[in-house]
């Protein structure tokens, strides 16, 4: 299938500031993707950029920023898992959105089916993940993950809208 694709347009581009405040009004889950890397150790990123793709076969997808140890492990080992998390999770987003030393022992940790960090006591849902494709697109890299396992709990997840943490109320 060949897609034609307009001509891009010369307008001038968005401010930082205000891609930011346009991305930052969409509220969205908050995941950590996780890794047990040979060099880095177990490890994780708060990532909110996750979608799933497709359920045959089953493939989900997380944007990780380029450079950083998430994408390193991620593309070197060739799996990753994403813990979406519960509405009690809040410490953990906080704790592996920084850029220095939150490692999973600081937390409960189980390892999943293909040995990264399922965390139990602060995820509402868990998969384990074989990179399937990596695609570049500006300062990140679209990691595409086939899910190998798959699990989940009741809980209400975590909710994130304009730097702000709040348990995801349905029902």
């Amino acid at each position: 299938m060949n897609i034609e694709f307009a001509e891009l347009s010369t307008a001038t581009e968005v401010s930082a500031d205000s891609f930011k405040s346009f991305a930052g009004s969409f509220p969205t889950g908050v995941t950590v993707v996780t890794w047990d890397d040979p060099v880095l150790g177990a490890g994780g990123m708060t990532v909110n950029a996750f979608a799933s793709i497709s359920m045959d076969p089953p493939l989900i997808m997380v944007s990780l920023a380029d450079g950083s140890r998430a994408t390193e492990a991620v593309l070197r080992r060739g799996t990753f898992g994403v813990n979406i998390l519960a509405g009690n999770g809040s410490r953990a987003a906080m704790a592996f959105a920084r850029r220095d030393t939150a490692v999973c022992a600081q937390f409960s940790a189980e390892a999943g089916l293909l040995g990264n960090p399922w965390l139990v006591n602060d995820a509402v849902a868990y998969a384990d993940c074989e990179v399937d494709q990596a695609i570049v697109a500006g300062d990140h890299t679209i990691i595409i993950g086939r899910v190998r396992q798959a699990s989940h709990t009741e809980q209400a997840p975590l909710g994130y809208l304009r730097r702000t943490f709040a348990p995801w109320v349905w029902k």
